[in-house]
């Protein structure tokens, strides 16, 4: 479905069905565009989702970030032209290279938000899900930037999931800073172009760009914990160890610029 149909579909039951009800059906969806953040919170209000919708509605928007917005969303604008194009780039290097290494330090909270689908039930046909894919804990730690370089201060966990020192599953960092740089690093190697023009939260009209980058070429991290242990000698005991799994793979995504002056807008989406 597009993002308008559904819409039509779940209006026309939302009167009728339970939260539970109408989160199910939101579950069966499957959308051929993406669910933008203005589009999600328009949705819920029309719906006026409860919280089991919410949770499948903000799932199915997670799972459709890597679609091209429904051409309703984007900005009837030329595209620049390859010197308008070159001006971007060499503002969005600029603002990297210059821009971010000047800020002052400061402190940002990162909110993990984990989703699980695991097998946890046995039948008689073997493991299945519990239930369909489903919230699984929400893990916020303060971090500190001194001289563009990420340090953890404080971890805690603040709802459901692990209470360990860090979020269960896979993990991130440099998303205010040193990524920005990683990615122009790498892509430089890769390939990066011009795509289309789309509007941002803030009502700004950005010049998007994509880039790929190739697993020879990445400097991405990719952390998980845990995976099964298989290079232990004794195979009774191989995977009862779980070991933590590092990778640098290939990647791509978007790069949302301010064509007036270069600036990197809040909508990175490495893949």
């Amino acid at each position: 479905m597009t993002v308008e149909q559904m819409s039509q579909f779940l209006a026309g039951r939302a009167q009728h069905d339970s939260d539970e009800t109408l989160a199910l059906r939101v579950d069966s969806i499957h959308l051929s565009e993406r669910l933008t953040p203005g589009a999600l919170s328009q949705l819920e209000e029309t719906l006026n989702a409860g919280p089991r919708t919410r949770e499948s509605l903000q799932l199915l928007a997670d799972g459709s970030v890597f679609l091209a917005p429904g051409p309703n969303e984007l900005p009837k604008r030329p595209a620049p032209s390859a010197a308008e194009q070159e001006a971007m780039m060499s503002g969005l290097t600029n603002f990297v290279a210059v821009t971010m290494r000047r800020l002052p330090d400061f402190f940002a909270t990162r909110t993990t938000e984990s989703y699980d689908n695991a097998p946890t039930v046995v039948t008689h046909s073997g493991w299945a899900p519990a239930e369909p894919m489903h919230a699984d804990g929400t893990f916020r730690e303060t971090i500190t930037y001194r001289q563009g370089k990420e340090v953890t201060e404080e971890r805690a966990m603040v709802s459901g999931g692990n209470t360990g020192s860090r979020a269960a599953g896979l993990t991130s960092s440099g998303e205010f800073g040193p990524l920005l740089a990683t990615i122009l690093q790498d892509s430089s190697r890769g390939s990066i172009r011009w795509d289309h023009w789309e509007s941002t939260d803030a009502g700004v009209v950005a010049g998007v760009f994509d880039y790929a980058v190739p697993a020879k070429a990445s400097h991405y991290n990719v952390d998980f914990c845990c995976v099964k242990n298989t290079e232990i000698p004794n195979p009774l005991a191989a995977g009862d160890i779980p070991i933590p799994f590092h990778s640098r793979p290939a990647y791509r995504g978007e790069i949302f610029v301010d064509p007036a002056t270069g600036a990197i807008l809040p909508s990175i989406t490495p893949r």
